[in-house]
């Protein structure tokens, strides 16, 4: 009875949530062209789900930009057409296509490789990989994957918070991937009671953080939508959930602050 209850009020939370949370954002959009941007993205398509109108704004701009892939996308499909060596190698052709359309050059793009899954057992060579990367890179600017439901992207982003946050001069942010998908602060917690408690008590974390930093989508929505349509495998899969957010009138980054 209770898991139907919360089922029942998880999109309605989510979506009120969601619509207070970007009501109280900044318009940043006149200062988001600027800044050197370092852009961590668990797999290829996140950078795009969350960031694509604001990578497309700093390249029209003349703005560097450089993407880093954590994963390579092997595990993305089940598929009895492809195995996982070739999807890994199509899944790195989709990012490097995506990145042209919103208008940067091949090698703004960054592959780590980690097997897809397998961050969480990796995070001292991923902490590594990532500090070497932001060091040479020297952003303005910092965007990392705010933590979600989904295991290689809460690893990423506590990761990218333990590795960087202290020790980086670029201005950190976090950005929503599958944060809106769901109740967006409650994990996969088997205990129904946990769920309750994380559905009653932790948005008050959420509303304690700084307001969101807000980048209008307006004369880049189409690229955007470009580097969606890159990702076809993807999409058909998630497009039902990422579009409705994606797809909007902003993109939201979360200030991070030490």
């Amino acid at each position: 009875m209770i898991r139907r209850l919360l089922r029942s009020i998880r999109p309605r939370t989510a979506a009120y949530f969601r619509r207070r949370l970007l009501a109280r954002g900044i318009d940043a959009t006149d200062q988001a062209a600027a800044g050197r941007a370092l852009i961590l993205a668990p797999h290829a398509d996140d950078e795009a789900i969350g960031c694509a109108a604001l990578i497309a704004r700093k390249a029209a701009a003349g703005t560097e930009v450089v993407i880093v892939i954590a994963t390579d996308g092997r595990h993305s499909e089940r598929s009895l057409d492809i195995g996982p060596d070739e999807l890994a190698r199509v899944r790195r052709i989709e990012a490097v296509e995506a990145a042209r359309a919103l208008g940067l050059a091949p090698g703004a793009v960054r592959f780590l490789d980690f097997e897809d899954g397998t961050l969480d057992a990796n995070r001292g060579p991923l902490s590594a990989a990532i500090a070497a990367i932001e060091a040479e890179v020297q952003p303005d600017e910092l965007f990392a994957p705010h933590v979600d439901e989904h295991p290689d992207h809460r690893t990423l982003s506590e990761v990218a918070r333990d590795t960087l946050l202290k020790s980086t001069r670029a201005r950190y942010y976090e950005y929503p991937v599958r944060y809106w998908g769901r109740v967006p602060w409650v994990t996969r917690a088997s205990n129904p009671l946990h769920v309750i408690a994380e559905v009653i008590l932790d948005p008050i974390r959420e509303w304690r953080r700084p307001r969101a930093m807000l980048v209008r989508t307006a004369d880049h929505l189409d690229a955007k939508r470009a580097a969606l349509s890159v990702y076809a495998g993807e999409m058909e899969s998630v497009g039902h959930f990422v579009y409705p957010f994606a797809l909007t009138e902003y993109e939201a980054f979360f200030p991070i602050t030490p």
